[in-house]
């Protein structure tokens, strides 16, 4: 996938607009520089941001920083 294509998977994610397994994909597999620390990263935000219902993956403080690092991995293309 490329970097485009990753950025705008992670904004439908935090829209709620993706297939359940496209997030999960991105993040169960290792990545390649930058992409790796993005990814890293994207594993945290439900610690670091926990939902309040826990029925979402993280809260929307944590949803802004998604879309933040969507936009992060959009710049490196």
């Amino acid at each position: 996938m490329k970097n485009e294509q990753i950025a705008d998977m992670l904004v439908r994610f935090a829209e709620g607009k993706t297939e359940p397994w496209e997030f999960d994909d991105f993040i169960s597999s290792r990545q390649i520089g930058k992409l790796e620390q993005a990814r890293l990263e994207l594993t945290s935000l439900p610690e670091q941001y926990p939902s309040e219902s826990g029925a979402n993956y993280c809260n929307a403080a944590g949803l802004a920083r998604l879309k933040e690092i969507a936009e992060e991995v959009r710049s490196l293309s």
